[in-house]
């Protein structure tokens, strides 16, 4: 499931606090046509948390399911997690907003004292999340998973992803090469 591409979180912006504990720790995992893929990203994405939780690395973990329009059986699959799982919430969007649409979604409903993004065909390797909590301990607000190798991904998108990386340095700005919508964020963002 996925691609099979190594990550590194990436540190870029820092808070005072020092050695922060997570309460309540939201994933928000945007959803169109992913019927297939759901179950067992659900069963990984849980099994992940709940070490973190056993470990005492947080104390407590929601699953922020959001359908974004689906066409396919994505909302009934949801809607089976939703009901045998007291960690998994679902928001179904009317139609598609598109993928930032329902990102946006997720973030407003999440109520942890940080949020992880993840696509739900984990793409990105969830087991990240801890190291991804580790820099969040040390006071950072936000940490982004980069993609170290891209090698699994299409030409063309391979090719567009470089020529914006390109286009961004042209223009000055400062952007993280590399880096997906996989990210930790304090809820103080």
């Amino acid at each position: 499931m996925g691609h099979k591409s190594s990550f590194r979180s990436k540190r870029v912006c820092g808070s005072n606090q020092v050695m922060r504990k997570i309460g309540l720790l939201s994933v928000v995992v945007p959803c169109h046509n992913e019927a297939e893929v759901l179950p067992a990203t659900h069963e990984r994405l849980g099994r992940i948390l709940g070490n973190l939780v056993s470990s005492g690395r947080i104390s407590n973990y929601e699953l922020v399911y959001v359908d974004n329009g689906s066409t396919d059986n994505t909302l009934s699959v949801l809607e089976n997690i939703f009901s045998s799982d007291r960690y998994a919430r679902v928001i179904a969007l009317r139609r598609d907003f598109g993928f930032q649409g329902s990102i946006s979604a997720g973030l407003f409903y999440a109520q942890g004292d940080a949020v992880v993004t993840i696509d739900a065909d984990l793409q990105d390797p969830p087991e990240k999340i801890e190291e991804m909590l580790a820099h969040y301990g040390q006071g950072y607000d936000l940490v982004l998973g980069v993609r170290s190798d891209r090698s699994t991904d299409s030409f063309i998108k391979r090719f567009f992803s470089e020529n914006y990386y390109r286009l961004m340095r042209l223009m000055g700005v400062s952007v993280v090469y590399n880096h997906g919508d996989f990210r930790l964020m304090s809820r103080s963002l």
